[in-house]
Protein backbone atom coordinates (compact mmCIF):
# COMPACT_ATOMS: atom_id res chain seq x y z
CA UNK A 1 0.00 0.00 0.00
CA UNK A 2 1.49 3.03 -1.00
CA UNK A 3 1.23 5.90 1.35
CA UNK A 4 1.56 9.95 0.96
CA UNK A 5 3.62 12.31 2.96
CA UNK A 6 -0.67 14.08 2.88
CA UNK A 7 -1.28 10.88 4.58
CA UNK A 8 1.13 10.61 7.13
CA UNK A 9 0.25 13.98 8.30
CA UNK A 10 -3.50 13.59 8.71
CA UNK A 11 -3.01 10.31 10.55
CA UNK A 12 -5.35 10.17 13.31
CA UNK A 13 -4.05 8.30 16.31
CA UNK A 14 -6.67 6.13 19.21
CA UNK A 15 -5.38 7.54 22.45
CA UNK A 16 -4.86 4.77 24.93
CA UNK A 17 -3.88 4.83 28.30
CA UNK A 18 -0.57 4.96 28.54
CA UNK A 19 0.01 6.29 25.16
CA UNK A 20 2.58 7.93 23.43
CA UNK A 21 3.65 11.53 24.12
CA UNK A 22 1.45 13.67 21.08
CA UNK A 23 3.57 16.40 20.65
CA UNK A 24 6.91 13.39 19.81
CA UNK A 25 4.31 11.71 17.28
CA UNK A 26 3.81 14.61 15.60
CA UNK A 27 6.97 15.76 15.31
CA UNK A 28 8.36 12.43 14.47
CA UNK A 29 5.68 12.19 11.68
CA UNK A 30 6.57 15.48 10.49
CA UNK A 31 10.49 14.79 9.95
CA UNK A 32 8.88 11.16 8.26
CA UNK A 33 6.43 13.64 6.05
CA UNK A 34 9.29 16.23 5.19
CA UNK A 35 11.87 13.33 4.14
CA UNK A 36 9.33 11.35 2.30
CA UNK A 37 8.31 14.12 0.64
CA UNK A 38 11.83 14.95 -0.16
CA UNK A 39 12.42 11.31 -1.40
CA UNK A 40 9.27 11.31 -3.43
CA UNK A 41 10.50 14.91 -5.34
CA UNK A 42 14.09 13.31 -5.98
CA UNK A 43 12.73 10.27 -7.33
CA UNK A 44 10.61 12.20 -9.69
CA UNK A 45 13.70 14.33 -10.24
CA UNK A 46 15.38 10.90 -10.96
CA UNK A 47 12.26 9.61 -13.10
CA UNK A 48 12.85 12.73 -15.39
CA UNK A 49 16.15 12.60 -15.55
CA UNK A 50 16.20 9.23 -16.91
CA UNK A 51 13.35 10.19 -19.55
CA UNK A 52 15.65 12.72 -20.74
CA UNK A 53 18.35 10.56 -20.86
CA UNK A 54 16.60 7.42 -22.61
CA UNK A 55 15.10 10.22 -25.01
CA UNK A 56 18.65 11.46 -25.96
CA UNK A 57 19.75 7.79 -26.45
CA UNK A 58 16.91 7.04 -28.63
CA UNK A 59 17.87 9.87 -30.50
CA UNK A 60 21.08 9.09 -30.60
CA UNK A 61 20.18 5.12 -31.70
CA UNK A 62 18.57 7.06 -34.72
CA UNK A 63 21.17 9.26 -35.29
CA UNK A 64 23.42 6.38 -35.13
CA UNK A 65 21.34 4.38 -37.55
CA UNK A 66 20.86 7.23 -40.05
CA UNK A 67 24.91 7.70 -39.85
CA UNK A 68 24.98 4.13 -40.53
CA UNK A 69 22.64 4.31 -43.70
CA UNK A 70 24.33 7.21 -45.36
CA UNK A 71 27.60 5.46 -44.67
CA UNK A 72 26.25 2.33 -46.82
CA UNK A 73 24.80 4.43 -48.71
CA UNK A 74 27.72 6.20 -49.41
CA UNK A 75 29.37 3.05 -49.86
CA UNK A 76 27.22 1.98 -52.64
CA UNK A 77 27.40 4.87 -54.19
CA UNK A 78 31.36 4.64 -54.30
CA UNK A 79 31.59 1.43 -55.87
CA UNK A 80 28.61 2.10 -58.35
CA UNK A 81 31.05 5.12 -59.06
CA UNK A 82 33.98 2.93 -59.63
CA UNK A 83 31.78 0.52 -61.71
CA UNK A 84 30.54 3.36 -63.82
CA UNK A 85 33.61 4.80 -64.58
CA UNK A 86 35.87 1.72 -64.82
CA UNK A 87 33.14 1.06 -67.60
CA UNK A 88 33.14 4.01 -69.33
CA UNK A 89 36.55 3.86 -69.53
CA UNK A 90 36.29 0.50 -71.05
CA UNK A 91 34.31 1.64 -73.71
CA UNK A 92 36.42 4.75 -74.66
CA UNK A 93 39.10 2.45 -75.03
CA UNK A 94 37.23 0.13 -77.18
CA UNK A 95 36.24 3.48 -79.25
CA UNK A 96 39.79 4.63 -79.36
CA UNK A 97 40.96 1.43 -80.69
CA UNK A 98 38.00 1.59 -82.81
CA UNK A 99 38.81 4.84 -84.75
CA UNK A 100 42.62 4.38 -84.65
CA UNK A 101 41.41 0.79 -86.53
CA UNK A 102 39.31 2.65 -88.50
CA UNK A 103 42.22 5.68 -88.93
CA UNK A 104 44.77 2.95 -89.94
CA UNK A 105 42.25 1.06 -92.42
CA UNK A 106 41.82 4.51 -93.97
CA UNK A 107 45.36 5.25 -94.41
CA UNK A 108 46.08 1.92 -95.94
CA UNK A 109 43.11 2.85 -98.26
CA UNK A 110 44.81 5.95 -98.80
CA UNK A 111 47.90 4.33 -99.28
CA UNK A 112 47.09 2.10 -102.12
CA UNK A 113 44.56 4.97 -103.97
CA UNK A 114 47.83 6.84 -104.35
CA UNK A 115 49.88 4.10 -105.08
CA UNK A 116 47.60 3.33 -108.01
CA UNK A 117 47.63 6.81 -108.90
CA UNK A 118 51.62 7.04 -108.78
CA UNK A 119 51.18 3.95 -111.38
CA UNK A 120 49.02 5.84 -113.49
CA UNK A 121 50.37 8.97 -113.46
CA UNK A 122 53.85 7.15 -114.10
CA UNK A 123 52.22 5.25 -117.02
CA UNK A 124 50.66 8.58 -118.50
CA UNK A 125 54.12 10.20 -118.29
CA UNK A 126 56.08 7.43 -120.04
CA UNK A 127 52.90 7.73 -122.95
CA UNK A 128 53.43 11.21 -123.04
CA UNK A 129 57.12 11.39 -123.38
CA UNK A 130 57.03 8.31 -126.30
CA UNK A 131 54.28 10.64 -128.24
CA UNK A 132 56.17 13.66 -127.61
CA UNK A 133 59.81 11.89 -128.29
CA UNK A 134 57.90 10.67 -131.22
CA UNK A 135 56.56 14.18 -132.59
CA UNK A 136 59.94 16.13 -131.82
CA UNK A 137 61.37 12.95 -133.94
CA UNK A 138 58.53 13.69 -136.93
CA UNK A 139 59.19 17.88 -136.10
CA UNK A 140 63.14 17.13 -136.42
CA UNK A 141 62.66 14.97 -139.89
CA UNK A 142 60.32 17.51 -140.94
CA UNK A 143 62.46 20.14 -140.31
CA UNK A 144 65.31 18.28 -142.14
CA UNK A 145 63.00 17.58 -145.32
CA UNK A 146 62.16 21.78 -144.92
CA UNK A 147 65.58 22.29 -144.76
CA UNK A 148 67.13 20.05 -147.69
CA UNK A 149 63.99 21.62 -149.94
CA UNK A 150 65.04 25.25 -149.28
CA UNK A 151 68.72 24.18 -150.15
CA UNK A 152 67.03 22.38 -153.19
CA UNK A 153 68.18 18.75 -152.23
CA UNK A 154 65.89 16.12 -153.67
CA UNK A 155 63.67 14.40 -150.68
CA UNK A 156 64.66 11.06 -149.36
CA UNK A 157 62.40 8.08 -149.36
CA UNK A 158 61.42 8.76 -146.35
CA UNK A 159 57.75 8.57 -145.79
CA UNK A 160 56.08 12.32 -145.96
CA UNK A 161 56.08 14.48 -142.68
CA UNK A 162 51.84 14.41 -143.53
CA UNK A 163 51.46 10.76 -142.96
CA UNK A 164 54.31 10.56 -140.22
CA UNK A 165 52.53 13.20 -137.50
CA UNK A 166 49.22 11.66 -138.25
CA UNK A 167 50.84 8.67 -136.97
CA UNK A 168 52.20 9.98 -134.22
CA UNK A 169 48.92 11.71 -133.15
CA UNK A 170 49.49 15.10 -134.71
CA UNK A 171 48.10 17.45 -136.62
CA UNK A 172 48.48 17.18 -140.18
CA UNK A 173 48.32 20.52 -142.39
Amino acid sequence: MKVTPLEIRQKQFHLRFRGFDMNEVDAFLELITEEMESLIRENMGLKEELERRDAAIQELKEEERTLKEALVMTQQVVEEMKTNARREAEVILKEAEMQAERIVAQAREQSVQLMAEIAELKRQKKAFLEKFRGLLDLHQKLLSYEEREDEGKPASNAALPDERLSAAGGVTG
